[in-house]
């Protein structure tokens, strides 16, 4: 596959992420763990998941938002699985950073899958599989994350500052992991807010680090 054509694939999923995420909060119908009753979507006391699922914590058909947020996960997980497996093409010139490429996107393939399968599993009618699928996506790319940081920052033809970019990316998914396991607890209120507000903001770091990696790839490539 044309070069070209691999830098495209990230930035073609976070579009689709990014306006069906939007979409389905446009449509929630409102509910939240602790206030069923509340109206809407709210920032800080729902999960992403919530907008997945079937019927709200309210009790109300969900089904208009739950169709853009699965589609969402589905749709934008395959488009970065493919991005993954293409990846190491990048680096074919260099044989150590091409095998330490392979090793990260094999993980990455797993984070991808993981990602996808979130969008097959609505956390009401397959909550422990949402819960699995939901949490390795973040297990797994940290060291797919901590793999490409170093190819990155090694190859001479991305400047190191997408390479530390990435680094950092990796930083944060280890802070959210430590929340995930140490954090409070969902059924206080103050746990509620606590995960949601982290969830949402490894969801922004892992889109913009995926886009910041795009631009730099893509960028490179228009240059030679």
């Amino acid at each position: 596959m044309n070069l070209r054509y691999i830098s495209n694939i990230p930035l073609l999923g976070l579009i689709i992420f990014i306006s069906f995420i939007i979409l389905a909060i446009v449509f929630y119908p409102g509910g939240t763990y602790h206030s069923p009753d509340s109206a809407g979507y709210n920032f800080f006391n729902n999960f992403l998941s919530d907008l997945g699922r079937t019927i709200t914590h309210s009790g109300e058909n969900n089904f208009i938002s739950a169709f853009f947020f699965n589609n969402a996960m589905f749709l934008s997980g395959f488009l970065f699985l493919l991005f993954y497996i293409y990846l190491p093409i990048f680096f074919k010139n260099k044989p150590k950073l091409f095998i330490y490429s392979i090793l990260g996107s094999v993980l990455g393939v797993f984070g991808s899958l993981s990602f996808l399968l979130v969008g097959l599993t609505p956390s009401d009618l397959y909550l422990k599989e949402h819960i699995f699928y939901a949490n390795n996506i973040f297990y797994i790319s940290f060291p797919s994350a901590l793999i490409y940081s170093f190819v990155i920052i090694k190859t001479k033809d991305l400047p190191n500052f997408y390479g530390l970019g990435y680094f950092v990316f990796t930083i944060t998914l280890v802070l959210y992991i430590i929340i995930l396991e140490f954090g409070p607890n969902i059924k206080s209120e103050y746990g509620l807010s606590v995960q949601v507000t982290a969830q949402k903001f490894i969801a922004l770091c892992f889109v913009f680090s995926t886009w910041m990696l795009a631009k730099g790839l893509k960028k490179t490539i228009d240059s030679n």
